[in-house]
């Protein structure tokens, strides 16, 4: 199915649970993994004897999350194939041992359950510092970055203080290790990769906002490899709505879309990452505009 195809069919998708929706959560395969919580949701139609193409997903606490809130993108996720993972490091807000148990998953991925060596990564709010985290340190094993409402400046949230006990430094120690500790201070080996990112992200956003996290975020990686920005943005697709944190149906399928593109056409990922030297994406509740940097 072309790319074109695949976008009409899922705009055209309604949110309504079916018996399919139900039974994804059904696949959800729990095992330890250096003392920590880790999952795998391979979808039954995987071909077991190819690299399974798979997303990244964080944060993953407890049972709850991932939660059912995101049972109509998985359901479709694992219509096409593709199967969701995750590891639980607590409240490790990108410190350098979450990063460890991030890696350590995704070796026993990719070295024993053939999992595809590029997955996607999936970022909900805190979530983004545990994957910007990882992804800094291993843009070649990166085949994209989405977020939703993603925290990418520790500053942002939690705030160092309250992030110190984690790095197991003090708040003043983290202070000082911002340059190197910070995901958004990091992002130079991912901007040099021409990874493909996607945000989602209210601009009325409270909890998560926009200007320190994804905006900080796009400028830098446009300013370190001066990349074209795109500014996706509709009226009809808000999704600012109640502080900012809830998705439209609209905003859901774009970012379904740039999931399954990435991980099902990675050759056409590749070539318009090349052609436009790295591709950013971010949706907000402004005024249709398209923005591009040379």
């Amino acid at each position: 199915m072309s790319r074109w195809m695949l976008c009409i069919a899922m705009c055209l998708t309604t949110a309504a649970t079916t018996s399919a929706e139900k039974n994804v959560f059904q696949t959800r395969v729990n095992f330890q993994l250096k003392e920590h919580h880790a999952f795998t949701m391979i979808p039954p139609k995987a071909d077991k004897t190819k690299p399974i193409p798979w997303i990244w997903y964080a944060p993953t606490l407890g049972q709850g999350l991932p939660g059912k809130h995101e049972t109509w993108m998985f359901t479709k996720l694992h219509e096409h194939g593709i199967a969701i993972a995750g590891i639980d490091v607590g409240e490790s807000y990108g410190s350098p041992q979450g990063r460890k148990l991030y890696q350590a998953l995704y070796q026993e991925l990719t070295s024993n359950k053939r999992f595809a060596p590029k997955p996607v990564l999936l970022a909900r709010s805190r979530g983004g510092l545990m994957l910007y985290s990882w992804a800094n340190k291993h843009p070649e094993s990166v085949g994209g970055i989405a977020g939703i409402y993603p925290v990418c400046n520790l500053t942002s949230y939690p705030g160092v203080s309250r992030a110190a006990a984690a790095f197991g430094l003090t708040s003043a120690q983290l202070e000082e290790r911002l340059p190197q500790l910070n995901p958004i201070e990091q992002l130079e080996p991912l901007a040099k990769a021409k990874v493909p990112i996607f945000h989602i992200q209210g601009d009325s956003d409270k909890v998560v906002p926009l200007e320190p996290n994804s905006k900080l975020l796009a400028q830098r990686i446009t300013a370190a490899v001066a990349a074209m920005l795109h500014f996706m943005n509709h009226p009809t697709s808000s999704i600012a709505v109640a502080g900012g944190q809830v998705l439209m149906m609209r905003s859901k399928t774009q970012l379904l879309e740039y999931l399954m593109w990435t991980e099902a056409e990675p050759k056409l990922s590749a070539a318009i990452a090349k052609a436009t030297s790295g591709t950013f994406f971010l949706a907000n509740n402004s005024q249709p505009k398209t923005h591009a940097t040379a």
